[in-house]
């Protein structure tokens, strides 16, 4: 009934807006080679057409969401076994092993201060921890930050990493053709948070910039 209601209230606010109203879409009729019999449902009002393309998205959501969070899942299992060490402190070696760039040592003698002086209950308690820490305890913790960093790169859906593909055409243009992965990877990262690149003070972001060097002072003159 609400798929229903939704539609209603679609195609008033299309008439009050005089818009193009909601019409049935070009559907493509398959060759009778691959029906047989050419006997193929079609929807013959779009009403018909987008309630079932709404179950069918909805279906798709269900089972994404229950294949990616199913309990027998590897990947979520590794995961919470990641985010288990940072809140309890023990060590498992049979996560770890899959990250060469971690030190199981390293990591067993760091973890367990970590957690006794910092006292984090969860990922993000763990975060705000490090990051109140001064620069060079940082450092004594290196591993510890490694593994809050795979936590916390590791995405809970892929639709953030298909935007971000889907938007490659758009950062790396034939105007662009000679950008290095690095900087790509940058420019990547700034448009993915662009949320936050927006509260940047870019007149304070030009002051640093050109005060790094006497070429740029000369060139751009002071700000």
């Amino acid at each position: 009934m609400s798929v229903f209601l939704d539609i209603d209230e679609a195609e008033i606010k299309v008439t009050s807006l005089d818009l193009v109203p909601i019409e049935l879409p070009r559907i493509c009729r398959p060759p009778r080679r691959i029906t047989g019999d050419g006997s193929v449902h079609h929807s013959t009002t779009a009403r018909d057409y987008y309630r079932s393309q709404y179950f069918e998205f909805v279906d798709t959501v269900i089972e994404h969401l229950t294949t990616r969070f199913n309990a027998d899942n590897n990947d979520l299992r590794q995961y919470l076994a990641l985010e288990n060490m940072i809140t309890s402190g023990k060590i498992d070696n049979s996560v770890i092993n899959f990250y060469p760039e971690i030190s199981a040592q390293r990591l067993e003698f760091q973890l367990p201060i970590f957690i006794g002086t910092r006292k984090a209950v969860s990922l993000k308690g763990a975060r705000d921890a490090y990051c109140k820490m001064h620069e060079t305890n940082q450092q004594m913790f290196s591993e510890v930050f490694l593994l809050m960093k795979i936590l916390f790169v590791c995405p809970v859906s892929s639709c953030e990493c298909e935007r971000s593909f889907s938007a490659l055409r758009r950062l790396k243009m034939w105007l662009r053709s000679t950008m290095s992965q690095c900087r790509l990877n940058h420019v990547a990262v700034c448009h993915t948070h662009k949320d936050e690149v927006d509260t940047i003070n870019i007149e304070e972001l030009m002051k640093e910039f050109i005060n790094r060097s006497s070429q740029r002072r000369s060139t751009f003159g002071n700000m």
